[in-house]
C-alpha cells in the first residue's frame, strides 16, 4: 500500500533541506547556512574586507549585533537596510575607489 507524499517528502525529493518559512535561527545548522556563510567569507576576502583590528571595538559591536538580532547596534530602526552588513556599507564597497570603515566600524575595506 502506497502512502501519500507529504510536502516534506516533496521538498526532500527536490533536494531542499530547509523549510522556506523557517526562521534564521532554525536555518543555522543546515547545509544551506554553511554554504552561504562560506560564500560570504570568500566574498569578504575577494573584496579585501576585514574586521577592525581593534578587538575591543569588534567585541562590543558583535555583542550589540547579537543583542539586536543582527541589526546594526548603532541605529535605532530595525530594517533590512540596517541588517549587518548594512546597505550603506554594501553600497560603499561597490565603488572600487572606496576605502574605509563601515558605519559602526566593525568592517574595513581596503583598496589593495
Amino acid at each position: 500500500r502506497k502512502r501519500k507524499l507529504t510536502k516534506e517528502d516533496e521538498r526532500l525529493a527536490k533536494g531542499v533541506t530547509a523549510d522556506p518559512n523557517c526562521s534564521e535561527a532554525e536555518m543555522r545548522g543546515t547545509p544551506f547556512f554553511f554554504l552561504f556563510f562560506l560564500l560570504f567569507l570568500l566574498y569578504l576576502l575577494y573584496m579585501k574586507i576585514t574586521l577592525n583590528p581593534d578587538k575591543e571595538i569588534v567585541e562590543k559591536i558583535q555583542a550589540g549585533l547579537k543583542a539586536k538580532g543582527g541589526y546594526c547596534p548603532c541605529r535605532l530602526e530595525k530594517s533590512e537596510d540596517n541588517k549587518c552588513m548594512c546597505l550603506e556599507f554594501r553600497e560603499q564597497i561597490k565603488n572600487p575607489e572606496f576605502e574605509g570603515f563601515c558605519h559602526c566600524m566593525l568592517y574595513y575595506k581596503s583598496k589593495d
